[in-house]
């Protein structure tokens, strides 16, 4: 994944450390409704990230063999290979 990508997962994370906190301090009525946003925009922005850079290797005579030998390496999963 990209770093725009990588930046985008750890948003997403904090985010919902910061849903699951309030749900603790039932403070999550408050904000429920941006969160629920919040999280749908960043899912989407993540799902049209990944189908971008799907689309480029696709694109490309090489990379999809490239990608393939990646992932084939122990702790390279389909988003790191994607880099």
């Amino acid at each position: 994944m990209t770093s725009k990508g990588a930046q985008l997962v750890e948003t997403r994370k904090r985010l919902l450390a910061q849903i699951r906190a309030h749900q603790k301090l039932r403070t999550a009525a408050m904000s429920e409704h941006i969160d629920t946003e919040l999280r749908q925009r960043i899912d989407s922005l993540i799902k049209e990230l990944e189908d971008r850079i799907t689309r480029a290797i696709a694109s490309d005579d090489r990379l999809p063999e490239t990608a393939i030998v990646l992932r084939s390496i122990p702790g390279i999963g389909r988003l790191p290979a994607r880099c």
